[in-house]
């Protein structure tokens, strides 16, 4: 039983100072520290030679101390010792880039694309480990590669990213594209990507590479998702007319059935005074919604465009457009927002104050001293009537 205690007692000392080791090396390291980072890492080594990220982080440590033949001796060794994980082949060739060798570096960055011959899964870690030493070219062929030997691997978001650093603006957005036309990555995060090479300028030569094979995923495959990329391009370019046109094309092969992406392009084209558009979007909503709420919420925002710069003579149309609606929709929960809006109106762009507190005081109970404020506060912003632009 002691000998037990004593030999637990000093597995738990073994992987408290193995732990420790580790720690120390990394933070050596990264503190650029590599004098004492290699003494570390060269007891990590020989602890668990099977480690690859410690062979690396030595072979590190090597290289920023110039110590490149004892990088070379350690790398050859370790591939002479059979079966090596092909990433060392990439280490020991950019070890010779280091040192100005090209051909000696490309002998053995070849050998390591070759590796993916033996096991396309091993295109990752390849394709990986080239793009952490800037070698664009070999990334792409270890990736390429390996979705070539193995179609179910699936690496267009790093070639995408690639084509990105190297200017291949088309080649990128064809990666990204397919990602998401094959369902294998989600829009939100590919839209990302492609949102830092475009503009808000239609003529940007980005904007315009991706319009062109936007279209022609449309013509060779007319799916929604290609409206839909391409109203998010216009809507980047602020040309809500032509994301609009989309946006009909997506209610009509969803037949109709919502209006909520609708809703939100009306609402970014009047918050960024695209007027007419926005105008155009809400009669369009009102026309093809049987859905009672989002009618009142078009109507009411066509009476907030139209209180922009509203005369006298404008506001009794707007006052009497109030009351058809409230004597269509009445007092309801449902409504709410309608009666916030003509109390609101009423008070605010009318001067009628006690007659706004009657409207509030039948829906909410409210004494006329606190109805005002007490509109003015729960009327949700989009609500109240007035918005900040009027």
């Amino acid at each position: 039983m002691r000998k037990l205690i004593l030999l637990i007692a000093y597995l738990v000392l073994l992987t408290s100072t193995f732990a420790q080791d580790d720690f120390l090396a990394k933070q050596y390291f990264a503190d650029g520290d590599f004098e004492k980072a290699v003494v570390f890492y060269e007891k990590l080594v020989d602890r668990d030679p099977r480690r690859t990220d410690y062979a690396e982080g030595l072979v590190a440590c090597y290289q920023q101390l110039e110590r490149y033949t004892d990088a070379e001796d350690f790398l050859l060794k370790k591939i002479d010792e059979g079966n090596p994980y092909p990433t060392l082949f990439v280490e020991l060739g950019y070890n010779y880039t280091l040192q100005d060798e090209p051909v000696k570096a490309t002998t053995y960055y070849d050998r390591a694309i070759l590796k993916i011959n033996e096991n396309p899964n091993f295109g990752y870690g390849l394709g990986f480990k080239f793009q952490q030493y800037a070698l664009l070219d070999y990334a792409l062929k270890a990736y390429s590669k390996a979705m070539e030997l193995n179609p179910q691997l699936d690496y267009n978001y790093q070639k995408a990213r690639i084509y990105g650093e190297q200017g291949d603006i088309e080649k990128m957005y064809e990666a990204y594209l397919t990602l998401i036309g094959e369902g294998k990555a989600s829009k939100s995060n590919i839209l990302r990507g492609i949102d830092d090479f475009i503009s808000s300028d239609p003529e940007n030569e980005n904007n315009i590479k991706l319009k062109r094979i936007l279209l022609q995923n449309a013509q060779k495959n007319p799916k929604i998702l290609w409206n839909e990329l391409l109203s998010w391009l216009f809507v980047q370019q602020r040309q809500y007319d032509s994301a609009f046109r989309q946006e009909k094309a997506i209610y009509k092969r969803t037949d109709g059935s919502s209006v909520q992406r609708l809703e939100g392009l009306a609402d970014m084209a009047f918050e960024n005074d695209a007027i007419p558009t926005a105008t155009e979007i809400y009669e369009y909503i009102i026309a093809n919604t049987n859905n009672e709420v989002t009618q009142l919420d078009a109507e009411l925002n066509l009476i907030d465009i139209q209180l922009l710069n509203a005369d006298n003579k404008k506001l009794d149309v707007i006052q009497k457009r109030y009351e058809e609606l409230m004597n269509i929709h009445g007092y309801k929960s449902q409504t709410l927002q309608l009666q916030v809006a003509y109390a609101n109106f009423l008070t605010f762009r009318k001067r009628y104050a006690r007659t706004g507190n009657r409207y509030a005081q039948k829906k909410f109970g409210t004494s006329p001293e606190r109805t005002g404020p007490c509109l003015y506060q729960i009327g949700l912003g989009r609500y109240l009537g007035i918005r900040q632009k009027i």
